[in-house]
């Protein structure tokens, strides 16, 4: 079905009725692009109805879709075209401010794509403290290494980039930090070393021995690195 909850050949016969229409380009690019296979295909009919300007139902998963489709294409140039017009046009849909952020990252504006995830970061922690005081809760952060970092420098990058966040955290009184980890497969033991190494890195994991040991009265498994 498509993004309306019509019928893909009901779509197919308003483009052909109206190929020039907002709607009918909005619709049959929405639905394309929303299907792996013909992904792309939908670029075409998404930048027809973006040059209309309108600003409705349909104007962030156009933009959403558009920028993501040039990013596959390798065109990151165009993507940051794509996402500059995003905050142009919904400088409340915060996530537009990271994905030009990584557009400029990829195409060597390093500076610029930091300087677009701090406004990001400061603007989600104010939206986030201003709902937690209005609950008369602590802010709580979900802590998860950034995937452009990660995908870039590898798994240095990805510890490096929990240690910032948590260093920064730590300067914070009154507010709770949470590691968040994906779940782990497997018995008590092996789900122990599977968490530590995506901390402490895979080298760990790899060369860490489990030690079953006892201390004042008290047994405890810990794992020790093998140097």
């Amino acid at each position: 079905m498509s993004p309306s909850g019509e019928d893909p050949k009901e779509l197919y016969k308003r483009y052909e009725e109206d190929p020039e229409g907002y709607e009918a380009n909005a619709e049959l690019g929405l639905y394309l692009s929303s299907i792996r296979k013909t992904f792309i295909h939908g670029e075409p009919y998404l930048r027809k109805a973006l040059a209309f300007g309108k600003k409705d139902r349909y104007t962030q998963d156009i933009l959403d879709r558009l920028g993501s489709i040039y990013t596959q294409m390798g065109y990151p140039e165009v993507a940051a075209d794509i996402y500059r017009v995003a905050i142009r046009s919904l400088p409340e849909a915060i996530h537009f401010f990271y994905r030009l952020g990584d557009e400029l990252f990829r195409i060597g504006q390093e500076d610029d794509a930091s300087r677009l995830y701090e406004t990001a970061n400061e603007a989600l922690y104010s939206r986030a403290k201003r709902v937690s005081e209005e609950m008369g809760e602590p802010v709580t952060h979900l802590l998860e290494p950034s995937q452009t970092f990660a995908r870039y420098f590898g798994e240095m990058g990805h510890r490096f980039d929990l240690y910032l966040k948590v260093r920064e955290l730590g300067l914070i009184e009154g507010e709770r930090a949470i590691l968040q980890l994906p779940a782990t497969m497997g018995d008590a033991a092996e789900q122990r070393r599977e968490r530590l190494g995506r901390i402490l890195g895979r080298d760990f994991a790899a060369n860490a021995l489990e030690i079953d040991a006892e201390r004042e009265a008290g047994r405890a498994a810990y794992l020790d690195r093998i140097l």
